[in-house]
């Protein structure tokens, strides 16, 4: 995805960290956030909320 985008920023990164969540992609969330370049306050909301809605509550804690 990113080979497209030649400087993506935090939005790049956190529309496609929720897109993993939104389609149950938990383990591809996991992977591109520890990948993620640039992390913003968004970016752990985004990992709380996801995996909260995806039944990693123990992680989503962890996380927050």
């Amino acid at each position: 995805m990113f080979d497209r985008i030649p400087h993506p920023d935090a939005v790049s990164y956190n529309t496609l960290l929720s897109s993993h969540f939104a389609n149950g992609d938990v383990d591809g969330a996991r992977r591109l956030f520890s990948e993620m370049l640039i992390r913003d306050v968004t970016s752990w909301n985004t990992m709380v909320s996801g995996l909260s809605k995806n039944g990693a509550l123990e992680e989503a804690k962890a996380v927050f």
